[in-house]
C-alpha cells in the first residue's frame, strides 16, 4: 500500500504519515518501522526511573505526587490525539477520576479503585446527558471510560503497593527489573536475530525469538535476583515473572494496536526520544495490577 501526501488514507488527515501502511523492507527481508532517537530515548528513560526511585526513597507521599503527574501527562498526551481523531472525549472526568484514582488509593487503599470507576461512569454519563448535541455518545462515553481505566486505573495499583507492601522499594524494585528486562531483551535479540515476526499487522519490528529470549531471561531473573530481597521468594519471584511474560508484550502490543487504529505514528510529544508517555509506560502499566496481587496473593499464603 502506498503512502500518500496531499489525501486522506486510511482516516489519516493530508500530510500525516500513513502508519497503517508497512514499513518498508530492508535489504534482509525484514520490516523496519521509523527510527527513535535512542541517546534520547535512553537519557529520557534513565530519567523517569531516576525520578520514581528518588521519590520512592523521599517519601512515599511524593512517590504518589509523581505518579499522578505521570498519569496526567499521559492522559494529556491520549486525549490530544483522540479529540484530533472527532472522539468526544469528556476531558475534566477523566482528569478528575484520575486524581480520585490515584489520591484515593493511598488514602483509602483498594475501595478507592472501585468508587472511582464508578465515578467514571456515573460522571460520564452525566456529562453527555447535559450535553444537547448528544452525538457520538457511545463512542465517546466509552473512549472517557478506557482513558481512566487504561491510565489511573492500573497505574494506581503501585499507590496500593507502596500502602501496603512494608518492603514496597525491594517490591519495586524487582517489578521495574522485570518489565523492563523482559522490554530490553525482548528488542536486543530480536534486533539482532530476530527473523519471525510475532504480530506483523501489529507491530513489524517485534520478533517471535525477541519474545523466546525476553522469556527466558524473565524467567530467570524473577527466580535467581529476585529473591535475593524482601519481599520476593522463589515462589513469588517466579509468578510474577512468568506473568510478566505475558501481560508485558500484551501492554505493548496493545498500545500499538490503538496507535494503528489511530492511525497515528506516536500518542505523545512530551518526551524526548520516545512515541510518548505511553509509548514508555505501556507495558508497565498492565503490569502494575499483577504485581499488586501476586504480592498480596503471598503475603496471604
Amino acid at each position: 500500500m502506498a503512502r500518500r501526501v496531499g489525501a486522506w488514507t486510511r482516516g489519516v488527515p493530508a500530510g500525516e504519515e500513513c502508519v497503517t501502511c508497512p514499513p518498508a523492507a530492508g535489504q534482509d527481508g525484514r520490516r523496519r518501522g521509523p527510527g527513535r532517537n535512542l541517546p534520547a530515548a535512553i537519557a529520557t528513560g534513565l530519567a523517569l526511573v531516576a525520578v520514581l526511585f528518588g521519590a520512592l526513597l523521599l517519601d512515599p507521599r511524593a512517590f504518589v505526587v509523581v505518579i499522578l503527574a505521570i498519569v496526567v501527562a499521559t492522559l494529556v498526551e491520549l486525549l490530544r490525539v483522540l479529540e484530533r481523531r472527532q472522539i468526544r472525549v469528556a476531558a475534566p472526568v477523566v482528569y478528575a477520576v484520575a486524581a480520585i484514582l490515584v489520591l484515593g488509593a493511598w488514602r483509602a487503599g483498594t475501595p478507592a479503585l472501585s468508587f472511582g470507576i464508578l465515578i467514571a461512569l456515573l460522571a460520564g454519563f452525566a456529562w453527555y446527558l447535559a450535553d444537547r448535541g448528544r452525538a457520538d455518545v457511545t463512542r465517546g462515553l466509552a473512549a472517557t471510560v478506557l482513558a481512566c481505566v487504561y491510565v489511573p486505573f492500573a497505574a494506581a495499583h503501585l499507590v496500593l503497593v507502596v500502602r501496603e507492601t512494608p518492603s514496597y522499594v525491594g517490591a519495586m524494585f524487582g517489578y521495574a527489573i522485570l518489565v523492563s528486562g523482559y522490554d530490553t531483551v525482548a528488542y536486543a535479540v530480536g534486533a539482532s536475530i530476530g527473523r519471525r515476526r510475532l504480530a506483523p499487522r501489529i507491530s513489524p519490528a517485534k520478533s517471535v525469538e525477541g519474545a523466546l529470549g525476553a522469556t527466558v531471561t524473565t524467567l530467570a531473573l524473577g527466580t535467581l535476583l529476585l529473591p535475593r530481597w524482601s519481599p520476593w521468594t522463589v515462589a513469588s519471584g517466579l509468578t510474577m515473572a512468568a506473568l510478566t511474560c505475558v501481560v508485558a508484550p500484551i501492554g505493548d502490543l496493545a498500545e500499538s494496536m490503538l496507535k494503528r487504529d489511530l492511525a497515528v505514528k506516536d500518542i505523545g510529544f512530551l518526551l524526548p526520544g520516545h512515541g510518548g508517555f505511553l509509548d514508555r509506560i505501556d507495558a508497565l502499566l498492565l503490569t502494575a495490577p499483577v504485581l499488586y496481587y501476586v504480592l498480596a496473593l503471598f503475603r496471604g499464603a
